[in-house]
């Protein structure tokens, strides 16, 4: 079982329409997939783009908790960072 639904590149995550990002997601999702749901995606898709355009590394979005989001910088802040919001 993935513990992702989506994961990539943030090169091409950055590349991604939300559109197609979502649509992976709620392909992969094993849960009724209400607005809300839906809408926190978006948003997440959208804050995550304006904070890594300047990062390299994968992306993972969600893990097996519909609120976690982890990426793996390899352009670190400092380090080399994983980060869960």
């Amino acid at each position: 079982m993935k513990r992702e639904y989506y994961s990539d590149s943030i090169f091409k995550f950055l590349r991604s329409s939300t559109e197609e990002i979502l649509g992976i997601l709620a392909l992969n999702n094993d849960f009724a997939l209400i607005q809300t749901q839906r809408g926190a995606w978006v948003a997440q898709i959208e804050i995550l783009r304006k904070i890594l355009t300047a990062h390299q590394g994968s992306i993972y979005l969600p893990l097996s908790n519909p609120k976690w989001v982890m990426l793996h910088s390899e352009q670190p802040i400092r380090h080399d960072c994983t980060f869960i919001l």
